[in-house]
């Protein structure tokens, strides 16, 4: 690779040839269907190129890069820039472009019409402005790059919520339809099933309100404390959860 500064950039082969110090390398091919083993053996084939290091250009298929990774400017291309310096409005800048596009565009089947051999000026005129639009369109990408992942995000925090939602709908009915089945098979609940189940729907199971001391045989302290672990579990499921990235459609 090349660390010499950029310089002027000359027409190229569609399919240029690999450059010339690849005659420098073994011929494994060849050396493998050789008969002669000693003319490879020990030979050690010869480091890369050192990658070219930051701030500093490279040239790769007849073409030079730097390593900064930054739009360069319309002068530093070589072409006028049409809109202001400093901060702009993009959208407004934008719209003045494109009205100035199809203005030009008018004027150019004018002269098709008028004087067909006089319209090379109006062509290097559109293609200057659209230059120009795509520069403008190419510097306002990082800002559409945020405002994008910005959406994704809270798109992914809605879905989030409303599966979060979904599960405790889906577990409360869960609860209830164990109540309704119990109801009406006439038993009472074994102790493991009253241990996930809420307080007031043990009321409501037993006929009672809120209010009304609750009588069953099993003790009203292990109910609770059964009933915060499973809040618990819930919570700590929710959690992790919460943790898990949902990949997007973009």
């Amino acid at each position: 690779m090349n660390t010499t500064p950029p310089q002027s950039v000359e027409n190229v082969s569609t399919f240029p040839p690999p450059p010339p110090f690849y005659k420098l390398y073994l011929n494994y091919k060849k050396g493998d269907n050789s008969t002669d083993s000693s003319s490879t053996t020990g030979l050690k084939p010869l480091e890369p190129p050192l990658p070219p290091k930051d701030g500093t250009h490279y040239t790769q298929f007849g073409q030079t890069y730097s390593t900064v990774d930054i739009l360069p400017s319309l002068e530093e291309l070589g072409k006028t820039q049409l809109y202001p310096q400093g901060d702009i409005e993009p959208i407004k800048e934008l719209k003045k472009l494109n009205r100035s596009i199809l203005f030009n565009y008018l004027q150019l089947l004018e002269t098709l019409i008028e004087n067909p051999t006089d319209y090379r000026s109006k062509v290097e005129d559109i293609s200057l402005l659209f230059i120009n639009f795509h520069h403008l369109l190419n510097s306002y990408r990082p800002h559409e790059a945020r405002e994008t992942l910005t959406n994704i995000m809270i798109e992914q925090i809605k879905q989030k919520k409303n599966t979060s939602d979904q599960l405790k709908q889906t577990l409360e009915t869960s609860k209830q339809l164990l109540l309704n089945f119990f109801k009406e098979i006439n038993q009472e609940p074994d102790a493991k099933l009253l241990g996930i189940l809420s307080k007031q729907q043990l009321q409501q199971h037993h006929g009672q309100t809120p209010d009304q001391p609750h009588t069953d045989t099993i003790s009203t302290l292990y109910i609770n404390d059964q009933e915060k672990q499973f809040q618990q579990q819930i919570s700590d499921m929710f959690n992790e959860l919460a943790l898990i990235p949902k990949p997007m459609d973009l």
